[in-house]
């Protein structure tokens, strides 16, 4: 995690970073990973933005997403109000809390 080198094209079609979207594999696995409530930092077209790994919901299935957080969320949301389906090029930044 700490010096992750490969950036992934990430379609942003939703107000949320679904795991789905992530075109490279290991990057999408290694998110799966972290448990629900999580957070994590990405780089979202070279800004760090905080995500949390979205809460499963009524169904025993876990939702396969990143919300993101805290103030840095309005990239993420100036993307999606944009345009949807505009790419973004997004790796690991940080830590997982």
């Amino acid at each position: 995690w700490a010096c992750w080198p490969e950036v992934a094209k990430v379609p942003v079609t939703d107000a949320c970073l679904w795991l789905r979207h992530v075109d490279d594999l290991d990057l999408r696995n290694a998110l799966a990973s972290i448990h629900p409530g999580s957070k994590v930092t990405l780089s979202v077209n070279g800004t760090p933005v905080a995500f949390e790994r979205m809460a499963t919901g009524s169904n025993p299935q876990p939702t396969m997403g990143f919300k993101p957080v805290g103030g840095s969320n309005s990239l993420w949301f100036d993307l999606y109000a944009s345009g949807k389906g505009q790419e973004a090029d997004v790796t690991f930044h940080g830590g997982v809390d």
